[in-house]
């Protein structure tokens, strides 16, 4: 009969934790595999009546945010024209509060999308956050043709994602 001892248990139980580490490690990655994560952000401002355009080269399924901070601004995105207004786009979003517009995959590129600062206000305005799969289509992104002084230009890249692969990198170590 074999006695059970405390180092015996805890060798054992060593595995069982690394098993379990390496299990919740892979569930964590299919969950953050499925969210949008920020690619890029601006601030800015458009008078009433005027557009603010970009244009978006990237690939693959993208989410437009407009937080509008002050006044109305509203988003118009076209495949066919990179000058979108009222009455030339694809997709629009043209709520009294934030934006949104979720272009699919197979949109053609590159896109043009224009913020408009409703009239009903003097000017707006905006936060304009790119989201994006993590996973999907290229590194070109978002370009604009209009800055204004303290405009902001935020490149982020997941936290998360940063965090996933030094952890990885970290359990392959151990492992091998």
């Amino acid at each position: 009969m074999k006695v059970l001892t405390l180092s015996y248990v805890w060798s054992h139980m060593r595995w069982l934790r690394i098993l379990l580490y390496a299990v919740t490690f892979l569930a964590t990655l299919v969950l953050a595999s499925k969210r949008d994560y920020v690619l890029q952000s601006f601030s800015g401002h458009v008078g009433a009546g005027n557009y603010t355009y970009y244009q978006m080269y990237r690939e693959g399924e993208v989410s437009l945010l407009v937080e509008t901070l002050e006044g109305d601004a509203d988003i118009y995105v076209s495949a066919s024209t990179l000058s979108p207004d009222f009455d030339n786009y694809d997709m629009n979003s043209v709520t009294c509060g934030d934006d949104r517009v979720d272009i699919p995959a197979d949109m053609k590129r590159p896109i043009g999308i224009g913020i408009y600062g409703h009239p009903s206000h003097d000017a707006a305005r905006y936060r304009f956050t790119v989201l994006v799969d993590y996973f999907s289509g290229s590194e070109s992104f978002v370009h604009g043709n209009h800055r204004e002084e303290g405009d902001e230009d935020i490149d982020e890249e997941s936290i998360l994602w940063t965090i996933f692969v030094s952890i990885l990198k970290i359990l392959l170590d151990i492992l091998v």
